[in-house]
């Protein structure tokens, strides 16, 4: 298993105090502490099933309490974060070779292209060549004879180099195949400020009351996939907030314990309907037991 980056455009964004932030001061976790994060994984790994049928578990994320935490972290609600990641193996293993076979069609075409180009440039070179001689104008007709022999050269060694348009298409062939083959569960205890992009109302079977919503997945400007995640809120009073830079917003507690549960966020991020039937099979009491009242 091994450790990944969080997605870009599912950007969480923490309402922390000076503490917490990059250059911030740090400390060792008290033992109150790392007892409140070890009881939260517990609680979280048995209130999640597994993966679906056949697949495996690519990643587990969070399951250690931290080393460091921020100096002024006993002033806030303190933040765990608790990711796992499930793949078809056998899936990602053919998309894998189909990508292969995509890819190397997409070569040779291009290499046909440019072929043609050069080959294109170099009949043309030629006629002018021959007019150059008729016309008895050696100057014109040897600095003709140099562009051809370049472009000969090329055709030798068969260069060609693939343009912008050609790079986007392999990112996404490469991208595109691997869709729907990883299923990605995160949750992150004690957000009050979250900021995603287009959202909509995701209607999901959950025996405790919370908002779910669903942020449709697409291609990234640089030509990447990104799935569809699905997201649902627990805790206090989460809303939409239309004059804060964090559009989704919860009531952070002011001079209540740091080490209680007050907001809990889950995030499904793979095809649509694998996430529904993975978030109706987690054990919502487990998770809604958690939160401080």
């Amino acid at each position: 298993m091994k450790q990944s980056r969080v997605i870009p455009w599912l950007v969480i964004f923490l309402l922390t105090g000076p503490g917490t932030i990059p250059g911030g001061e740090l400390r060792k976790p008290t033992g109150r502490e790392i007892d409140f994060h070890n009881q939260l994984v517990a609680a979280i790994e048995k209130a999640l099933p597994g993966g679906p049928l056949g697949w495996q578990l690519e990643e587990r994320i969070g399951a250690a309490a931290p080393e460091l935490v921020a100096a002024d972290a006993a002033w806030r609600p303190f933040i765990v974060h608790y990711e796992v990641v499930w793949a078809d193996p056998q899936r990602k293993k053919l998309a894998a070779l189909d990508e292969k076979r995509s890819i190397e069609k997409l070569e040779k075409a291009e290499e046909e292209r440019a072929l043609e180009e050069v080959e294109q440039k170099l009949r043309v070179l030629e006629s002018e060549r021959e007019d150059a001689l008729q016309g008895r104008d050696m100057a014109a007709a040897q600095g003709l004879d140099r562009e051809i022999e370049n472009l000969r050269v090329q055709l030798d060694k068969k260069n060609s180099w693939p343009g912008e348009e050609e790079e986007q298409m392999r990112k996404r062939l490469k991208n595109e195949g691997m869709r729907g083959t990883t299923l990605r569960i995160s949750l992150d205890i004690n957000l009050f400020a979250l900021n995603w992009g287009e959202l909509v109302p995701e209607r999901i079977t959950l025996p405790v009351q919370a908002g779910s919503y669903r942020c449709p997945g697409g291609f990234s400007s640089e030509g990447e996939w990104q799935e569809g995640a699905t997201m649902v809120l627990l805790g206090r009073n989460w809303r939409l907030s239309g004059d804060s830079p964090a559009r989704w917003q919860a009531d952070e507690p002011v001079g209540l314990p740091s080490t209680r549960t007050y907001s809990l966020v889950v995030r499904a991020q793979g095809d649509s309907s694998r996430t529904r039937q993975y978030l109706e099979s987690i054990d919502w009491m487990i998770l809604d037991g958690l939160i401080f009242k």
